[in-house]
């Protein structure tokens, strides 16, 4: 296997140099290899803190302040390592541009994965996020969808993954709307066949450690839940888990044995089924 290392291309590592450009031609030079040994094993190796600018402030100037890791067309990688992704999102976040209270609410674009905006097609599948650690974040393992999409999210897993005060742990929200006056659409993504296993940890208690909001006219099929153990961080009381319209097979908790998911199969319209990505 042909190894390529930032450090070789320019990157310094020392939390204070922008190593952007040594990325960049890291990366450039895995794709070329890439080509050239058709349809080889793309690893992407991370086994040290990778962190974006602190803050909005401190973005180099003429850059887009949108995109930090972005992956393109890219077909079968994988991500691995014993490293960190610090997102340091503390600063964009406390920026207005949401519906806070007391603050405005500038026109601004959708980021950090939601799929179907604009009533666009966006197919997902086969995707598999494992042996990870999410602490002090909003949100755990998170699957997103504007209503009047099309298209599909399938065959995703989430598995043994450690929880530390998370504020939704686990989440699937095919309503997801950036203001308070979307309106209600009938069409949406098919979301078919994730599964969510061995995920332990905290939740802070201001949400239900579990939330799946699926769509009235397609709803989340194929739904497996085993080995999930969350618990209120210290203080915090016990929520049931929310689910809606949300159907699957299997659901066991290992500390609340609360029935969450519909049992069965949903009925669905030919109309709603020509628009996924099946």
């Amino acid at each position: 296997m042909q190894i390529y290392n930032v450090l070789s291309f320019g990157a310094v590592g020392n939390g204070v140099k922008d190593d952007t450009q040594a990325f960049k031609n890291t990366w450039n030079a895995a794709c070329q290899a890439q080509i050239r040994p058709y349809k080889s094993r793309l690893v992407f190796q991370i086994d040290g803190t990778l962190m974006p600018p602190d803050g909005p402030k401190q973005w180099p100037p003429n850059t887009n302040k949108q995109d930090w890791l972005l992956f393109k067309g890219v077909h079968g990688m994988l991500m691995q390592g014993n490293g960190l992704i610090n997102g340091r999102g503390e600063k964009w976040w406390d920026l207005p541009c949401k519906p806070h209270k007391g603050g405005r609410s500038p026109s601004v674009s959708d980021h950090l994965g939601s799929l179907g905006k604009g009533n666009s097609k966006a197919c997902v599948t086969n995707i598999t996020v494992s042996d990870s650690t999410i602490k002090n974040s909003d949100n755990g393992v998170r699957i997103k969808t504007w209503q009047g999409g099309s298209g599909s999210v399938s065959e995703v897993t989430f598995k043994d993954i450690h929880m530390d005060i998370v504020l939704n742990p686990i989440i699937i929200d095919q309503f997801y709307c950036l203001s308070k006056k979307c309106p209600n659409q009938t069409s949406a993504l098919m979301i078919n066949s994730v599964h969510f296993s061995n995920i332990k940890g905290t939740y802070d208690s201001r949400k239900p450690p579990m939330h799946l909001a699926c769509s009235d006219s397609m709803p989340c099929k194929n739904l497996t839940l085993l080995g999930i153990d969350l618990v209120p961080a210290q203080g915090g009381a016990y929520l049931d888990p929310f689910c809606w319209k949300a159907f699957g097979p299997k659901d066991t908790f290992s500390t609340r044995q609360v029935p969450c998911l519909m049992k069965g199969y949903p009925k669905m319209l030919q109309h709603d089924v020509d628009r996924t990505c099946f």
